[in-house]
């Protein structure tokens, strides 16, 4: 993903195709509900770094993203967390945009025979 495409995004905000956390205190605990979400819809973009302040939207960054990835990966690929690995290594990177990172998680849409993707064992409240 291009630079100058994220911080149009971040100027126009989230919609169906963009999720935006802040990620300070880690991975946030709801990008599995939004990576589902988007898996079972026509996929997105989770970008970490970026904070709401009110009004807008505000690149906050991200403090450790090796250990941001790494965290991400590890409960990916658990079938405890995920029913499905869906995300490929293309899928997720690192872009510096001045003196912050931010991370970049790119939800490709889910197979037909991929969904439901859900999260935590249950498909509840899933859509398909």
């Amino acid at each position: 993903m291009e630079i100058d495409t994220i911080l149009q995004q971040i100027d126009i905000g989230e919609d169906q195709e963009y999720e935006f956390k802040s990620a300070e205190g880690g991975l946030p605990k709801d990008i599995w509900e939004t990576l589902s979400a988007f898996a079972n819809t026509d996929g997105g973009y989770i970008i970490l770094g970026v904070s709401e302040k009110k009004p807008r939207l505000e690149i906050t960054g991200v403090r450790n993203p090796k250990n941001l990835q790494q965290e991400f990966w590890d409960n990916h690929n658990n079938r405890q967390k995920l029913n499905i690995s869906i995300c490929s290594n293309s899928d997720v990177e690192v872009k510096k945009i001045n003196e912050y990172q931010l991370l970049i998680i790119h939800i490709p849409r889910a197979t037909r025979t991929q969904r439901p993707v859900y999260i935590n064992g249950s498909s509840v409240g899933v859509m398909q």
